[in-house]
């Protein structure tokens, strides 16, 4: 795996920002798609694929569902 950091020094994998698997942070992170009005109501695989394209978050997809 290949890992690299931007100039915020945040965690890059796979051009996403890596997101530690921390329950408060990828509950932050859900949350904030959650609210949005495109993403909001539609199924599961919707809102993961908006996550992921910014966000690396292990077992994110079980977190989803």
């Amino acid at each position: 795996m290949r890992y690299d950091t931007n100039n915020e020094n945040l965690l890059i994998y796979k051009n996403q920002i890596y997101v530690c698997d921390q329950q408060t942070i990828n509950k932050f992170i859900l949350d904030k798609y959650h609210r949005n009005p495109y993403v909001a109501h539609c199924r599961d695989q919707k809102l993961i694929t908006a996550i992921k394209k910014y966000y690396f978050c292990p077992r994110m997809k079980k977190e989803v569902t």
